[in-house]
Formats: structure tokens, sequence, C-alpha cells
């Protein structure tokens, strides 16, 4: 039997078909998590998370974070009493990894989290706290 252009045709149209099959299970496949649930919500209230990290930024004490053996530590400015909110640990690649804590603050000012909430990997912190109906917001990276 001898290769001509049907056969050519052929093979080239059953390899691109393999190729558009191979594209659509891997599609199907992927991880394609939001990076927020609540993203039109969050659009709306931009002029405020604005004026929030603009707020932080005019504090005189910014929040310490240090990891230390038993934890990571946050340290609030001592000037600021009376807070409250929360602290989110936001994972890109994967959105099950996300946790959200309420800030409970000890007598120092700190708060301590300890490493058994959290995998391997590199985190998003978002806090995000009030002080006498003033808000505030601070985001910084951060690796275990």
């Amino acid at each position: 039997m001898k290769f001509n252009w049907g056969h050519g045709i052929t093979l080239a149209i059953l390899a691109f078909m393999t190729f558009i099959i191979y594209i659509v299970v891997q599609t199907f496949q992927l991880n394609a998590d939001l990076v927020q649930d609540d993203f039109y919500e969050a659009e709306t209230q931009f002029d405020e998370n604005k004026l929030a990290k603009e707020n932080y930024i005019s504090l005189q004490d910014p929040i310490h974070i240090s990891q230390k053996p038993e934890g990571i530590i946050f340290e609030f400015p001592k000037n600021l009493k009376n807070i409250a909110g929360t602290i989110l640990f936001y994972r890109r690649d994967n959105k099950s990894l996300d946790k959200l804590f309420d800030i409970k603050l000890n007598p120092f000012q700190q708060q301590s989290l300890d490493y058994t909430h959290f995998q391997k990997g590199v985190y998003d912190i978002k806090i995000n706290f009030k002080n006498n109906q003033k808000a505030y917001s601070y985001q910084e990276k951060i690796a275990f």
C-alpha cells in the first residue's frame, strides 16, 4: 500500500483531534478557584478598602509579624486599644488551605498562632481591623 494525500490528511486530522481532546481533559483537571468568592461585593467596597490601607500607612507604630519556635506572633500598635477584626491567611494555590482567625489580643497587644494550623508554602496575610470605628487594613506575604 502506497502512502498518499488521503492518508496524510487523515493522519493530520486524527493528530489534531487527539490534541484537542488532550487539551480539554487537561482543562477539566485544572484547579480553577476564584481569588475571592465575593468578588463583586468586594469591588463595591473598593473605596473603603483604600481608605483602610491609607489609615494603616498613617499609623506611627506598624504591625510586626515574627516567626518564633512557638508560632507566628502578631504585635499590634500599643497606642491602639479595643482592636477588633480578622487575620486571613490566603493560599493562592489551594483555597482549602485558607485560614481565618479573629483578632484576640493578650495584654501586651500580641496574638500568637500555632504552626499546626498551616502547611508549608507561601501565604498572603490580610489583616483587617477597627479601632474606635476607624478601619485599618494591612497585607504581607509569609512563607513556612
